[in-house]
């Protein structure tokens, strides 16, 4: 650990002595404040975020352009102000803080001291500024080069328009090592525009000077920054699995595989119908884009680690002892057929025979502020038999996270004959399916509901909250999906962890897949399908798994261990 320690330390230390150069992004924000006879009055800000580790100060006032689109020419400059005093981004949670030797982010805001007036252009305008200075510790893009912002608005004649705001620079701007990271900002666009989201190359520049330049050519009208090998647009971060964005929703994931800086920017564009009946395709009126840099780190995690056993004392009743380790405080057990408990180590009594997944999530208090790094996660299936008044038909779900991505299982282990289902997810959809799977826009949390039917008056409803974590203690975050899944898939006794302890690539596949973990030993890999039915199982080669013989769809790996066994979703193309 030591040695690993210095290692990391020798790397930035190298990095830092390269160049004092010291940009790492920002943004424009453009409010149209009013419309004017022949054209209309704006409010410009630009927010430039600092590597204040490595950098000299922001400068006083930052210089903009206005050119048309079309013919590239100025038609207004304005010089923009600081009106922040020295800002830095609290970076952290109640889980971790990055190294503020490694990492302090300075946010400076510069506004237009007043009004700058636009008349009315058919092809509308695109703003931009530059500084020579972009921070050269990226690995992923060209050492050097010139930070370049950048954003478009419309004719001024089309109506009220503002371009959408990124909104303040998030605490959360780092990257765990191999650890899948789903963000968004929280952009919001006043005139209620469709928007589309987009991962695009950083801008540089030519001239590679300080101030505003015309740009060249056709749109985006500055030149891209260059990528280093093997990087590339399909290629952001490295890592598996690779970054996207959703381009509707503008979910980012997200998973580096070392340590070190990335720069990357994203684009938002605006779409609107322009006729004036309102009949007429949605168009392109404007975008603003973001550039940011982030750093990828060995994060420390909890060291909660949830276990539990049981004892049968007949008649469908149960002991369950907690035998987690860590600093937790907080359990929540979820026994399948609609029975919950806080309690550390409950009793429990069955209301029907059946295949129940138990589940105990364990947490320490940061969990009631939103953070879900401290908890984990221990799942069993049981047999239980010997209910001697049984119920003809009882609903039941547990819940868990899916350690491969931002999503969650819900194992359905509702009892009875001939049942139908009705799920209400709380966010206004709903399905009938025995296993549907739902998305998410935002990260909960919602009360989950299962209504069963036998049809021969019989109905049971039973609901639990969920969240992007899993189970809720308290969690607010971006959006998630869940799939629902049968009991038949996780037999286990073994945690289901947050951190993910094994890779599996490519993902989704067609014909191969690989399964590796620099951790643990495979001992063998069972394939399921969504209702547990058991596909295939492999002993060895877990290097090189055929599926070119499964059908298209989404299957579970069961990897097991000496002492565990992991579930990790597969898609087969």
């Amino acid at each position: 650990m030591k040695k690993f320690t210095l290692a990391i330390i020798i790397l930035f230390s190298s990095i830092s002595t390269m160049n004092a150069s010291h940009v790492i992004g920002g943004d424009f924000h453009i409010q149209m404040v009013s419309q004017q006879s022949g054209g209309a009055d704006y409010h410009i800000k630009l927010r430039a975020y600092r590597d204040d580790v490595n950098g000299i100060p922001l400068p006083a006032t930052i210089t903009i352009g206005v050119y048309q689109v079309g013919t590239n020419t100025q038609v207004a400059t304005q010089v923009l102000n600081k009106t922040n005093p020295l800002s830095l981004v609290p970076l952290g949670d109640p889980c971790y803080t990055p190294d503020t030797s490694l990492v302090r982010i300075e946010e400076g805001i510069f506004e237009s001291p007043t009004n700058l007036f636009l008349p009315n252009y058919g092809s509308g305008y695109y703003i931009s500024t530059q500084i020579a200075a972009r921070n050269s510790l990226a690995v992923n893009v060209a050492i050097g080069g010139t930070m370049t912002w950048f954003a478009m608005i419309p004719n001024p004649a089309i109506g009220q328009n503002s371009t959408p705001d990124f909104g303040n620079y998030p605490t959360d701007a780092y990257f765990c090592v191999n650890n899948p990271k789903s963000f968004s900002y929280p952009i919001f666009d006043a005139d209620g525009d469709s928007l589309a989201y987009a991962l695009v190359a950083p801008l540089d520049a030519a001239p590679q000077a300080t101030g505003t330049f015309a740009g060249v050519g056709s749109y985006p009208y500055y030149p891209a920054l260059a990528w280093q090998v093997p990087y590339n647009l399909a290629n952001v971060v490295g890592g598996t699995p690779p970054m996207t964005i959703d381009a509707s929703t503008g979910l980012i994931t997200a998973s580096p595989s070392i340590i070190s800086f990335f720069t990357f920017a994203i684009r938002v564009e605006e779409f609107r119908d322009t006729t004036l009946a309102q009949t007429g395709p949605k168009v392109k009126i404007g975008e603003v884009r973001r550039d940011v840099q982030y750093i990828s780190l060995a994060c420390t995690g909890s060291s909660n680690n949830a276990s539990f056993n049981y004892v049968d004392n007949g008649n469908a009743n149960y002991s369950f002892t907690n035998t987690s380790t860590g600093s937790y405080t907080l359990s929540r057990w979820n026994f399948g057929d609609g029975g919950l408990s806080p309690i550390p180590s409950p009793n429990h009594t069955f209301s029907n025979d059946g295949t129940y997944v138990v589940v105990l999530a364990i947490a320490d208090s940061s969990a009631l502020s939103g953070a879900n790094c401290s908890m984990d996660y221990a799942v069993s299936t049981i047999n239980v038999t010997g209910v001697v008044n049984p119920l003809a038909c009882n609903a039941g779900f547990t819940i868990y996270p899916d350690s491969a991505a931002n999503n969650v299982f819900v194992v359905n282990s509702s009892t009875g004959n001939n049942l139908t289902y009705h799920w209400d997810f709380d966010d206004g959809d709903t399905s009938n399916l025995q296993y549907p799977s739902h998305t998410y826009s935002s990260g909960g949390p919602f009360y989950l509901c299962l209504t069963i039917d036998n049809g021969i008056g019989c109905i049971d409803t039973f609901c639990d909250s969920i969240s992007s974590g899993g189970v809720v203690f308290k969690q607010s975050q971006s959006g998630f999906t869940i799939n629902t899944i049968g009991t038949g898939i996780t037999g286990i006794s073994n945690n289901v962890t947050q951190q993910s302890l094994f890779n599996v690539y490519p993902n989704p596949g067609e014909t191969n897949v690989s399964i590796e973990s620099n951790r643990m030993t495979i001992n063998e890999i069972t394939i399921v399908d969504v209702t547990g039915k058991v596909i295939k199982s492999i002993n060895d080669n877990f290097n090189f798994i055929n599926v070119s013989d499964l059908s298209k769809g989404v299957y579970f790996l069961q990897i097991r261990t000496k002492d565990r066994l992991v579930t990790k979703k597969f898609i087969k193309e």
